[in-house]
């Protein structure tokens, strides 16, 4: 298969039948693992990302050491100065955009989030990165109904922010009916370029 067969608009899900072979697939996914035993439509899917994939973590991704706002903007600070004035005011507005105060993040600890929150931190973070593959890992699991709502108006607000980037939901169990609508299975590709 062929990276060209990757829409740049797509959105596509996955399921793995165990956490293993979830862990797996974002291990490849994040570039930490080779490609032994990984499908070939997700191949394909890195393939036509580039390399340039982020994942928001079930957890957040979130590092123990750092306060939340810290976490939202790590990315940013591998760069120069201006560059992380840039995220700084870019993160502000995501997270208004998302209903939060960003200053309310400032000095909190990771520990004293929420999973809903820890999700958010960790969906900032990836956005901020602003890559060609962005990877949502079980973000609906574990959640309440209005929670699971909460999540899906942060997808549609980065699809209508990047309408041409892919989007990946991997996850353990089908979430609640109507949450992945226009997600396309990822196996769906596969078929359709053999065809």
């Amino acid at each position: 298969m062929s990276a060209r067969a990757i829409p740049l608009w797509g959105e596509y899900r996955v399921f793995a039948p165990t956490r293993a072979g979830r862990d797996a697939m974002l291990r490849f996914l994040a570039g930490v693992a080779g490609a032994e035993g990984v499908d070939e439509a997700l191949q394909a899917l890195r393939e036509a990302a580039h390399g340039r994939v982020a994942i928001a973590f079930e957890d957040g991704g979130l590092l123990q050491w750092l306060d939340a706002w810290q976490n939202a903007i790590l990315p940013a600070d591998y760069h120069a100065r201006e560059a992380v004035r840039q995220a700084e005011r870019r993160a502000r507005g995501l997270f208004a955009a998302f209903g939060r105060d960003p200053d309310s993040l400032a000095g909190r600890p990771i520990g004293e989030l929420s999973l809903l929150e820890a999700r958010l931190v960790g969906f900032v973070k990836a956005m901020l990165l602003e890559p060609e593959l962005l990877v949502l890992d079980c973000l609906f699991e574990r959640l309440g109904s209005d929670e699971c709502r909460e999540v899906r108006r942060w997808i549609d607000y980065w699809r209508a922010r990047y309408p041409l980037r892919r989007v990946l939901y991997v996850g353990l169990a089908e979430p609640a009916e109507g949450l992945l609508a226009g997600f396309a299975p990822l196996e769906a590709v596969l078929a359709k370029e053999a065809a």
